[in-house]
Parts: structure tokens; sequence; C-alpha cells
């Protein structure tokens, strides 16, 4: 919550966010590693669409200060579109990126660098099986390669 919230407009740079100390905020990654993020360009875009916001920071709040109740406004959003606001965590948005990155087939130590750990225990903990249709398109999709049937 913290990099979000301390995120500033020079952070972002041609598809990267760059996590660094912000010492006028009191911000210091954890365990004090600034890294680099990529991210989509789908997300870049959305990002730019949003520049017309007061000062440097990404996410303020209306005076351009950090927003400390980024959890609340989550929530808030959350309930706006019908949703449980008790399975909103700025935290589960972490843990879906970590896991979504595994998935798509980036290796442990990668995700591990982009996400901040510190072991690559603490990266294996966002290993979750696949299930339903994603685990059956996959077992489709290794078949296919494997046995080519037509």
């Amino acid at each position: 919550m913290s990099e979000a919230k301390f995120l500033e407009w020079d952070d972002i740079t041609e598809g990267v966010i760059q996590v660094k100390a912000k010492k006028r905020y009191g911000f210091e990654p954890k365990d004090h590693e600034e890294r680099l993020i990529p991210i989509p360009k789908v997300l870049t875009r959305v990002l730019d669409q949003m520049r017309p916001r007061p000062g440097p920071l990404v996410f303020p709040t209306k005076s351009g200060k950090p927003d400390r109740h980024m959890l609340r406004h989550c929530k808030r959003v959350a309930v706006r579109a019908r949703l449980d606001e008790e399975q909103f965590s700025l935290h589960k948005f972490r843990r879906t990126c970590i896991t979504r990155l595994l998935r798509a087939g980036l290796d442990l130590r990668t995700v591990m660098s982009i996400a901040g750990h510190s072991s690559i225990e603490s990266t294996m903990r966002y290993l979750r099986p696949m299930e339903g249709e994603e685990l059956i398109g996959r077992i489709e999709q290794a078949w296919a390669v494997a046995n080519p049937v037509e």
C-alpha cells in the first residue's frame, strides 16, 4: 500500500515503475530495496489518463497529499460495483498480480525481484494450483502441442 500511496509521476517511465525511497514522506521500500517493476502498456495508458491530478503523487487526496485511506476507497469502489467489500484489500491486488505473473510463466527469481521479496520462499507462497476452466485449458494446450491430432 505504501508503494502506491507514495508513487509519483516521475517514478513512471516507458512501461516501468521505479520503487524508491521518498524521504519527504518518510517512505522506505521493503527491506530498503529499490527496484523496477515492468507494467503492461494498458496500465500505462490508464495512468496517462489520470495525469491531471494535483501535485507529484499519482494517487493523492484532493489537496495533493498522500492518501492515507486507500483501503477505505478500495472498499467503497467494491460496494458501488455490488461486490463483497470484505473480499477486497490492497494486498489482495498484490497477491493476484504475483500469482498471475507466475501462471503466465515468469520464473520465480524474476517474480521475486518484481515483488521485492528477499527470499524465494516468500514468492513460492503465491504458487497456487490451477482449477476449473483454466486448468482444463492448460491441460488441453499441453497435449495439443505434444500430440497434434490433425
